[in-house]
C-alpha cells in the first residue's frame, strides 16, 4: 500500500484546497467563454501555484507534482488562444478535474497514491513535449549504487545458439508482433506468448555476454505478467517499447549489441515493475536491494485505488444518496404496514418492486453487482407476493428488510469511504454504518457529560463554594464513565473515574474551596480527557499523549489513575 498521510493535517487545509480549486474552476471556464481574458488566466495561473504551495507544505508529493506541471502549461496558454489550442486547454481541464477527484480520494481514503496522478502528469509533459515519469519516479533509490544482474539472474538454463543474424531478425519481428498487440490494447495473452519465446531467444543468443542476464531477466517479468492479471498503463507501454529496442539492436548493431553495457534505468524499470505485479518474486527484490529501492504498493491494491479514484464523485454520491434514502424510505414504510397486517394491495406490492428494481440500478452504477443483484432477487420474491396479499409469509418480509438494511449501510459506508464495500453484510461487518452510528452517540454523550462537569466547577467557584452547581456532577461523570467502556476505552474510563474521586473529596466533602492550583490541574485534566474522547469520534488515529496529561495532572494533585 502507498504511504498513509497525516489525516490532521490534511483536515486542517481541505476546505482551503477545496475552495482554491473551486476557484481554479471557475477562472478556467471564465477563461474558456472569453479567451481574450488575460486577467482570468492569470488567476487560474495564480490559484494553480497557491495549490501547488500547499501541497509541498503537507508533502503531497504527486498532488503537487500534477499541480506544478498544470501551471507550467496554463503559461503556454496565451491570451487569445486560437482553436489549436483546444487539446492544450482540454488537457489543463483533465488536470484540474482530475485533482479535484485525488483530494477527495485523500479525504476518504487518508492514504497519498502519487502513481495514480503518473498518467495525467505524463500527458501535460508530452503536450510540452517534455520526457515523460517513470513508474518508479516516487520511489526513492540510492542512484550511487549500481544493478548487477548478473549477481543475480542464473543462465544455466539458456543453451548457447548460433546463426546469430538469422534468428535475430526473427525475434525482431516476433517481439514486434507482440508489442503492436499490447500497443493497441488487443489480446495480450498471445502478445506476451510471443515476447516471452523472443526474449527467451535473445537470452540464448547473448549467452557469456553483458546482455544475456538483461534478456533473462525481462523474460521472468513477461513471465509473471502472463500469469498475473495486469494493467498495461502507458508507462508499461513505453517500458516494451524500450525492451523492444535492444531485440531491434541485435538486428542493426549485429553481434556486437550482445555485449553492450546495460542500461541501468532499464534494468531498475524491470525490476520495479516484476515487484508490482509480483511481491513475492525473489529476484525482482534482490535486484532492488542493490539500489536501496522499496515498492511500496501491488497491482492489485494500485487497480482497486485506481477505481475508487474514477468511481462517481462524492457530489454524485450525495444526489444518490439522498434519491436512495427517500426510496429506501418508502419500501420500509410499505413493509412495515405489511407486517402489522393492514390491508395490503397489489398496487403496494408494485411499488415496493419497482423501488427495489430501481435501486439495483443506482447500485450498478456505483459498481456494487452484488448488492444490485441481492435487490433485483427481492424484487421478485415482492413480485411473487401478489395474489397472495393475505398470507405473505413473514420470512419473506425479514428476507426484504434485511436487504434493506444491508444497503443502506453500504451506502453509508461507500459515502464515507469509497470503498468496495460491496461484499457488506451487516450482521457480519465488524465496522458497519449502523455501530458506528451508536458509537458516536456514546462519544457525544460522554463528551456533553464533560462539557457539564467543566460547567458546573466553574459556576461553583464564581458562587464562592455553593454545591448545589455540583449536584448533577456525579451522574454525569458515570454516564461518561459507562460510555468509555462500553467502547473498549478503560483507560479513558480510569482517568474519569479519578476525577470523580477527586471531585468528590476536594470539592464535595471539603468545607472550604480548593485552592487555584488544584482547580487548575483538574481542569487541565478535565480539559484533555474531552479532546481525547472528541477525537474518538473524527479520527482513527488516536493521541494518547492527551491521556498520559490527564494522568499526570491528576497524579500531580495526589490521584493516581487505577487501570
Amino acid at each position: 500500500m502507498s504511504h498513509e498521510i497525516n489525516s490532521a493535517t490534511l483536515d486542517v487545509v481541505h476546505k482551503e484546497v477545496e475552495n482554491t480549486l473551486q476557484a481554479v474552476e471557475q477562472s478556467l471556464s471564465r477563461f474558456l467563454d472569453d479567451r481574450d481574458s488575460g486577467e482570468d488566466l492569470q488567476n487560474c495561473i495564480d490559484q494553480l501555484n497557491q495549490l501547488r504551495g500547499i501541497f509541498v507544505v503537507v508533502e503531497l508529493q504527486g498532488a503537487e507534482t500534477l499541480a506544478a506541471e498544470a501551471v507550467q502549461l496554463a503559461t503556454e496558454v496565451p491570451v487569445g488562444a486560437a482553436d489549436d489550442k483546444n487539446e492544450l486547454l482540454s488537457k489543463l481541464s483533465d488536470s484540474v478535474f482530475v485533482l479535484k477527484r485525488y483530494t477527495e480520494f485523500l479525504q476518504t481514503e487518508k492514504i497519498d497514491f502519487p502513481e495514480l496522478l503518473l498518467d495525467t502528469i505524463n500527458q501535460l509533459r508530452l503536450q510540452r513535449k517534455k520526457s515523460v515519469f517513470l513508474e518508479s519516479h516516487f520511489h526513492e533509490f540510492d542512484s550511487t549504487k549500481q544493478i548487477d544482474l548478473a549477481s543475480v539472474i542464473a543462465l544455466d538454463k539458456f543453451s548457447p545458439l548460433g546463426d546469430f543474424s538469422h534468428h535475430a531478425h526473427r525475434y525482431r519481428h516476433m517481439f514486434q508482433t507482440g508489442l503492436l498487440s499490447i500497443l493497441r490494447s488487443n489480446d495480450t495473452t498471445v502478445a506476451l506468448k510471443l515476447i516471452d519465446r523472443s526474449l527467451e531467444g535473445a537470452a540464448r543468443l547473448s549467452v557469456g555476454y553483458a546482455m544475456a542476464p538483461v534478456y533473462a531477466y525481462a523474460r521472468e517479468l513477461v513471465s509473471s505478467l502472463e500469469h498475473n492479471q495486469t494493467e498495461f498503463t502507458d508507462e508499461r507501454k513505453r517500458l516494451f517499447m524500450q525492451i523492444e529496442k535492444l531485440v531491434r539492436l541485435m538486428v542493426s548493431n549485429g553481434e556486437d549489441s550482445r555485449d553492450e553495457s546495460p542500461d541501468q534505468e532499464l534494468m531498475r524499470e524491470i525490476a520495479f515493475l516484476h515487484a508490482v505485479v509480483d511481491q513475492n518474486n525473489l529476484s525482482a527484490k534482490q535486484v532492488l536491494d542493490q539500489i536501496d529501492l522499496a515498492v511500496r504498493y501491488t497491482e492489485q491494491e494500485r487497480v482497486d485505488a485506481k477505481s475508487r479514484l474514477m468511481g462517481p464523485g462524492s457530489q454524485v454520491i450525495d444526489s444518490l444518496s439522498q434519491a436512495v434514502s427517500e426510496d429506501l424510505m418508502t419500501i420500509k414504510e410499505k413493509l412495515d404496514l405489511f407486517e402489522r397486517g393492514s390491508s395490503i394491495d397489489e398496487e403496494d406490492i408494485n411499488l415496493v418492486s419497482e423501488v427495489l428494481t430501481r435501486l439495483s440500478s443506482v447500485l450498478i452504477v456505483l459498481n456494487l453487482p452484488r448488492l444490485s443483484a441481492d435487490c433485483t432477487d427481492k424484487a421478485a420474491i415482492v413480485q411473487s407476493w401478489i395474489g397472495a396479499e393475505e398470507s405473505i409469509v413473514e420470512n419473506d418480509l425479514l428476507l426484504v428488510a434485511d436487504s434493506i438494511i444491508g444497503v443502506e449501510a453500504a451506502l453509508a459506508k461507500y459515502k464515507e469511504s469509497g470503498s468496495d464495500i460491496d461484499h457488506v453484510l451487516v450482521e457480519k461487518d465488524p465496522d458497519n454504518h449502523f455501530l458506528k452510528e451508536a458509537n458516536m452517540m456514546v462519544v457525544e454523550e460522554s463528551q456533553s457529560s464533560l462539557v457539564l462537569t467543566k460547567r458546573s466547577i466553574t459556576a461553583y467557584v464564581e458562587s464562592a463554594g455553593d454545591k448545589l452547581h455540583l449536584a448533577n456532577i456525579g451522574q454525569a461523570l458515570d454516564s461518561a464513565r459507562g460510555g468509555m467502556l462500553l467502547l473498549g476505552r478503560e483507560r479513558v474510563a480510569s482517568v474519569i473515574a479519578a476525577s470523580e474521586k477527586c471531585i468528590q473529596q476536594e470539592l464535595l466533602d471539603s468545607q472550604s474551596l480548593p485552592d487555584e492550583k488544584l482547580l487548575e490541574t483538574l481542569a487541565d485534566a478535565l480539559s484533555s480527557v474531552e479532546y481525547y474522547i472528541d477525537s474518538l469520534g473524527k479520527s482513527s488515529s488516536l493521541n494518547d499523549d492527551l491521556l498520559k496529561l490527564s494522568e499526570d495532572s491528576l497524579k500531580s494533585i495526589g490521584y493516581d489513575v487505577v487501570a
